[in-house]
C-alpha cells in the first residue's frame, strides 16, 4: 500500500470515528431509488476516492456543497428516474448515479456499469459546516 494511501485510510477512519453517523445500520432498511436520495438530503455524504476524502452535503434548496481534500466546491443536485445527478454549471459537467442507503451506509453506483461502485458512510446533518 502506497504511504498517500495509508495516510488516506487514516484520515479517513478517524474523521469517520469522531462524527456521529446519520443512523444505525440495519440490513432489512435498504433503500433505493429516490427514497434513497431523499435519505442524503440535509445529510453528509464521506468517501474516499484516490488519495483523497470527499464530503458532500445534499442542502434542503438543492445545493450541493462539497470539499474534496482541501478544496471546497459548490453544485446543485436533483432527483431523475431514480438517480441522483450532481450537476456542475460551472465546469457543464453533470453525473448521475443510483445509490442505495443501509442506514448510515451508502453505496455509489455508476449506472453505465453497475460493476463500478464506491462505499461511503451518511452523516447526520452538515458537520463541517460547509
Amino acid at each position: 500500500m502506497h504511504q498517500g494511501s495509508t495516510l488516506l485510510a487514516a484520515t479517513l477512519a478517524a474523521v469517520l470515528a469522531l462524527l456521529a453517523p446519520a443512523a444505525p445500520a440495519r440490513a432489512q432498511d435498504v433503500l433505493t431509488g429516490a427514497k434513497a436520495a431523499n435519505a442524503l438530503v440535509g445529510n453528509t455524504l464521506v468517501f474516499a476516492e484516490e488519495d483523497d476524502v470527499i464530503f458532500l452535503f445534499f442542502a434542503p434548496d438543492r445545493t450541493l456543497k462539497a470539499r474534496v481534500g482541501d478544496e471546497p466546491k459548490q453544485a446543485t443536485w436533483e432527483i431523475r428516474q431514480d438517480q441522483l445527478c450532481l450537476v456542475d454549471t460551472q465546469a457543464n459537467t453533470e453525473e448521475c448515479a443510483a445509490y442505495e442507503v443501509a442506514g448510515a451506509r451508502v453505496t455509489i453506483i455508476d449506472v453505465s456499469d453497475p460493476s463500478i461502485t464506491k462505499k461511503g458512510t451518511l452523516l447526520r446533518g452538515n458537520p463541517l459546516e460547509m
